[in-house]
């Protein structure tokens, strides 16, 4: 009896030892290993209990992209992400799934970028921007008509979005229609709105993609007190960077475009993101023009309208891209049926 006590003593240890070892803080996996399924929580491929554990992603180099811890199938506890220099590049802490807790984002130098406090998911209270010399920005929060919030930043003497937009309803209230068929994006000729190849966890980083009717509509996109800038109200902000050949550069944010992201730095805090593109015949990142996917893929380029119209299929919009460090005014001859990413100006 007594041989057998001890070995069911040290079976019951084992047991013990080998969950620790199996335990949320010992778990890693790569992105590509994790899937959210129906119940909206995340599991480990085959797997049928909702991941605990750390979620690594690394850039092709090796070095660590970002590092995002799990509790039983959402995000929940510290929140990392690297510049491919090493740099840290922001940090924050999740509850549920939601931001909540401070966060903080660094410049490529090094120096802070931007502090504040989220709330179940919400922004609270101030949050401030500083420039990579230290001095700090004026800024502010916004709210749209769906209650998703926005940090602004004053560039110059004007007042930009820092975040792309995710609304779903016009300022009247009615909704923006969603649209994820191909053949029905390509049909359109009134405004519509969808997620880059129709994923609902891109929109919460990358914000919505949008046809130029809806940009054009005249219930309005943009919250109260804003609007769609016109092309002369980018040149503004172009030319106060000193000019389209080296605007994107200070524009671009540094740590979610695909390497080498030329020349980002996000010196003015603008903080543009490569939400990609949605062409006329409704395929996500393909473009026919220069490259086709390798370029206007997520993390690959950013494509923002202007409200002004170029001809009758036409309207203005602006392209940056991983692999430049300018702005491409390319976007002018861009059909209205294309499903760009939209920043706001302020009234």
């Amino acid at each position: 009896m007594k041989i057998l006590s001890i070995c069911l003593t040290s079976i019951i240890i084992a047991v013990f030892v080998f969950g620790l070892a199996c335990s949320k803080g010992d778990r890693e996996i790569k992105p590509e290993q994790l899937q959210k399924r129906g119940d909206g929580l995340f599991y480990a491929v085959n797997e049928e209990k909702p991941y605990s554990g750390k979620v690594i992603e690394l850039y092709q180099s090796g070095q660590k992209k970002a590092e995002i811890n799990y509790e039983n199938g959402a995000i929940d506890g510290a929140y990392r992400i690297w510049s491919y220099n090493g740099q840290q590049e922001a940090e924050g802490t999740y509850k549920d799934g939601k931001e909540d807790g401070q966060w903080i984002s660094w410049h490529v130098n090094g120096q802070k970028a931007r502090q504040g406090r989220y709330k179940d998911g919400k922004r609270e209270g101030r949050w401030d921007f500083w420039t990579q010399d230290g001095q700090k920005f004026e800024a502010d929060v916004i709210k749209d008509i769906d209650g998703n919030t926005y940090l602004t930043i004053k560039i110059g003497d004007q007042w930009w979005m820092a975040e792309n937009l995710k609304v779903t309803h016009y300022r009247t209230g009615d909704a923006i229609p969603h649209v994820t068929d191909n053949n029905a994006w390509w049909n359109l000729s009134t405004g519509a709105y969808c997620r880059y190849g129709n994923d609902a966890a891109k929109a919460e980083t990358f914000g919505n993609l949008y046809n130029w009717y809806a940009v054009d509509d005249s219930r309005n996109i943009a919250p109260a007190g804003w609007h769609m800038p016109v092309v002369l109200e980018w040149k503004k902000l172009f030319d106060h960077l000193g000019g389209l050949s080296v605007a994107g550069g200070k524009m671009k944010e540094t740590a979610r475009w695909s390497n080498p992201n030329t020349g980002a730095t996000n010196e003015c805090g603008f903080s543009a993101l490569p939400g990609g593109y949605r062409g006329t015949n409704g395929v996500f990142g393909l473009f026919s023009s220069g490259g086709g996917s390798s370029r206007a893929g997520v993390g690959k380029r950013a494509s923002f309208w202007s409200s002004t119209c170029s001809d009758r299929i036409g309207a203005w919009g602006f392209l940056l891209f991983h692999t430049y460090s300018g702005v491409d005014p390319g976007g002018g001859g861009g059909s209205k049926q294309c499903g760009f990413s939209v920043r706001c100006v302020r009234d």
